[in-house]
């Protein structure tokens, strides 16, 4: 009679601690896909592009809305297509993700969605198979950029003609 009464209490016992292990898993659980979704809307809130490419193929993996607007992508269709795929006719794309330059931004590239934007991608290493490629739309800063070089230009014409007036009379004068 004591086996069955201390079989019965190891049986109670270990039901007890399969229950409370699958209630710590399943809280576990909705915890973590609480944290998978805020992490899933701060993505898609960014104000950048942001793709998660593998290393090997350059395959996109995910990408957020901003990314699929700059760069004309397609969900789900564009999972699983090359990147470079999307900048067909640019090969500094190509060369710069086979040559994996994390330290350096590819700037002032026309944007597969839109010419006359212009975008810039940078590349953060983010997993031992996997690339974070982070895409900016820099049209306003590449126009800002123009405009102060085309101000310097003209203030600087403006400047030649009346510094050379003033140079001739001061050589007159000499």
């Amino acid at each position: 009679a004591l086996d069955t009464e201390s079989e019965r209490h190891v049986q109670a016992a270990l039901e007890t601690l399969i229950h409370r292990r699958q209630t710590e898993n399943r809280t576990r659980s909705r915890r973590l896909v609480r944290l998978l979704r805020a992490y899933r809307q701060a993505a898609t809130a960014m104000p950048d592009g942001a793709l998660v490419i593998q290393r090997r193929d350059g395959r996109l993996v995910w990408f957020n809305k901003t990314a699929r607007h700059l760069l004309g992508l397609r969900y789900p269709q564009s999972l699983g297509e090359a990147l470079v795929g999307s900048f067909e006719g640019q090969p500094r794309v190509r060369d710069w993700l086979a040559a994996g330059h994390t330290d350096e931004p590819l700037t002032d590239l026309a944007s597969p969605s839109d010419p006359l934007v212009r975008i810039s991608l940078r590349l953060i290493p983010y997993s031992p198979t996997q690339w974070l490629v982070v895409v900016r739309d820099v049209t306003k800063l590449m126009r800002l950029e123009q405009m102060r070089r085309d101000f310097v230009a003209n203030v600087s014409h403006e400047l030649r003609t009346p510094l050379t007036v003033v140079h001739g009379y001061l050589d007159m004068i000499e």
